[in-house]
């Protein structure tokens, strides 16, 4: 055994030794601003696509393109909250001998799009919503930089004056207007349907109502033109003005399901991927250590003693990591029987910024096919820009927060964001109304925010025949400093002892999450209670996992592990032959097998194409199914697949049928 420790740590120790470099000194000048060549077409303009560098001034930007500060900053409404490195703003392409005015168009409330509302006491963005039957997030968009916990009173706040649209089309009639109906295939987006057509999702919308950004395959959608059905695999090239700086460019877009892409011409080479993972070698290379705790009685000296380490001991903040890499190892064997050639180089980035910095100037991951990693969002957002730059796939392996997603169609997280899992608990707990509907949380700003974005998605995902005034919520809000008497009575206090109690604790904390639900554990004799949690309650160490059992825990999650499929006890083979030992069902070693093997053999299958629509791609895998959609125009994909779990009173954990249903139209 202890050979065979030995011998694993010295194969990592040689696959990632001397990747850390000396660090760069940071230009001490203000950086030149370039005039970007790259150009893309949004509703019909044409726009350059700059990327912010440090140091660089809204001012410096204006005088490169020569456009206005004011007209960029109408045109990015990001702005408001300051100029920062990574961000993507469009600029206004000007044609050479014209010149950009600061005239502002006709504002919206000329133009009769808004309402103009003056806040009162008492009033939310929630209750705004409800008063003018639109969303938190229209009204957000609508307000630029608003914040809603903090408020004034009397401030002017701007409502989006809801549109009427045509009459719902039934597909299975004739329709009125004159068009095609188009199929959704695996792998469409609105986006890509909307420009194979030469049209854009807004003329879509405008004629399917009740159309959502998100679609699924054997939708049918109205066009509405009669244009030549698009021809699988074409390219077609729309040409953009030239200017001094540069020649004519030209914007490819494709008009290719994904049935049509590939393997036909799929690229057969060595992939290049580089994972970046906080291994800390240089701590784990010191198998000794000095231990100066006791005195000499004698001297009163400080003796000091050289201790050696236990051959299998591993360094600490090393051991939560390390079962990824182990997972990658088996993935890898498990490929290396399918004729797929891949190099796999590991790179330790430790928890310092300095490394990564470092590993990107050197240049060593500009030749690679896809990087995963970093797992800690600081260091991913550094990373993500870079790639971003140098068009490489980047995968966050773990991480929940999807900011480095927004204007990187090269990005992919592999766990869905807190938000997408708030949606999910939100459309679970609106099929249930019938229930008393009970939401705990910590009295913070950040939390009661967070109640009122769910309580908004439970309002979306309601039945189209129930009215959103007859949604009840029952909200507890439990202080960090209260007495547990007052803490029993508000909650005791929201239960209903007649109807089963739907009782969502929204917190991610251990600490709160295991005080409120030991409480509700003392009512769950008297009051039906079903728990509804959070995925990361999985990993607490310190819960009574009874409590779970005993009140029908209900809760969402990537995936989890299941002993009785096959692949399963297949990968426990696996690992038990490279590491004497078996992966713990929380380990993840799960996540570092899936991960891997989804995307070796999507490029395998689709070369680097694989980047217009992963969401097709299907393969055997440990605990997880992948689902990629598109964040948003020019951003990155997000996996949206999670799965229900029910922990019933007979201590067994079953698997429970759940589909994200559509957000309702509400009039």
């Amino acid at each position: 055994m202890k050979g065979r420790s030995f011998y694993f740590f010295l194969w990592l120790f040689i696959l990632t030794a001397g990747i850390r470099l000396p660090c760069l000194k940071a230009q001490e000048h203000p950086p030149r601003v370039e005039r970007s060549t790259e150009k893309v077409i949004i509703g019909g303009k044409v726009y350059y696509i700059h990327i912010v560098e440090k140091g660089q001034t809204l001012y410096s930007i204006s005088k490169a393109y020569g456009v206005p500060e004011k007209v960029i900053s109408r045109e990015n409404p990001v702005l408001v909250t300051g100029l920062q490195p990574g961000m993507v703003l469009k600029i206004p392409y000007v044609p050479p001998g014209e010149k950009v005015t600061e005239t502002s168009p006709s504002s919206p409330e000329q133009e009769g799009s808004y309402v103009l509302h003056t806040m009162q006491e008492g009033e939310t963005l929630f209750s705004l919503s409800r008063q003018y039957h639109v969303t938190v997030e229209e009204i957000l968009k609508a307000n630029p930089g608003l914040r809603p916990e903090d408020i004034p009173l009397g401030r002017q706040i701007r409502i989006p004056r809801k549109r009427v649209l045509p009459e719902k089309l039934e597909f299975t009639q004739e329709p009125q207007q004159k068009g095609i109906v188009h199929v959704v295939q695996p792998g469409e987006t609105l986006f890509s349907i909307a420009r194979s057509y030469g049209l854009t999702v807004r003329d879509l919308k405008k004629y399917n109502k009740g159309l959502r950004n998100r679609i699924r395959p054997g939708d049918r959608i109205l066009i509405p033109v009669q244009p030549a059905a698009p021809t699988a695999g074409k390219e077609r090239n729309y040409e953009l003005p030239s200017d001094t700086t540069s020649p004519a460019v030209q914007v490819a877009t494709y008009e290719t399901p994904c049935d049509s892409l590939l393997p036909a011409t799929a690229e057969k080479r060595t992939w290049r991927i580089a994972v970046l993972l906080p291994l800390y070698l240089k701590e784990n290379a010191q198998r000794s250590y000095i231990d100066s705790s006791r005195i000499d009685p004698v001297t009163g000296k400080r003796i000091r003693k050289i201790i050696r380490r236990d051959p299998n001991w591993i360094y600490p903040p090393t051991q939560a990591l390390l079962p990824f890499y182990q997972g990658i190892v088996v993935a890898l064997d498990t490929l290396g029987h399918t004729g797929l050639q891949a190099q796999v180089t590991i790179y330790d980035t430790e928890k310092d910024l300095s490394v990564v910095d470092s590993l990107i100037r050197s240049g060593i991951l500009d030749s690679a096919d896809l990087v995963i990693g970093p797992v800690y969002p600081s260091l991913l957002s550094l990373v993500a820009d870079y790639t971003r730059k140098k068009q490489i796939p980047l995968v966050s392996p773990l991480s929940r927060k999807d900011d480095f997603l927004h204007f990187n169609p090269f990005a992919f997280q592999c766990r869905p964001s807190r938000d997408m899992e708030d949606r999910y608990v939100a459309s679970y707990l609106a099929g249930h109304t019938d229930k008393n509907i009970v939401i705990i949380h910590a009295d913070d700003s950040l939390s009661r925010q967070r109640y009122e974005k769910a309580k908004n998605y439970i309002v979306q995902y309601l039945p189209s025949f129930l009215h959103p005034d007859d949604l009840i919520v029952r909200e507890v809000m439990v202080p960090h400093v209260i007495a547990p008497h007052d803490t029993m009575n508000n909650i005791r206090l929201s239960l209903d002892k007649y109807r089963d109690n739907l009782v969502w604790v929204l917190s991610d904390e251990e600490g709160f999450v295991s005080e409120v639900v030991s409480r509700l554990n003392t009512h769950s004799d008297l009051y039906p209670i079903r728990l509804v949690g959070n995925s990361t309650w999985r990993y607490f160490r310190n819960l009574e996992l009874e409590f779970f059992f005993k009140m029908n825990l209900h809760l969402f999650t990537p995936g989890r592990v299941d002993m009785d499929r096959p692949k399963v006890r297949q990968i426990i083979r696996l690992y038990r032959k490279h590491f004497s030992t078996d992966p713990p069902e929380m380990s993840f070693a799960w996540y570092g097998y899936d991960e891997t093997v989804f995307f070796l053999t999507l490029l395998q299958k689709r070369g680097r194409s694989f980047l217009q629509c992963p969401g097709d791609h299907t393969t055997p895998l440990a605990v997880r199914t992948f689902r990629f959609e598109r964040t948003g125009w020019f951003s990155g994909f997000m996996n949206t697949h999670m799965e229900l779990l029910e922990y019933q009173r007979d201590y067994s954990i079953r698997k429970v049928p759940f589909v994200l249903p559509e957000i309702h139209e509400r009039p």
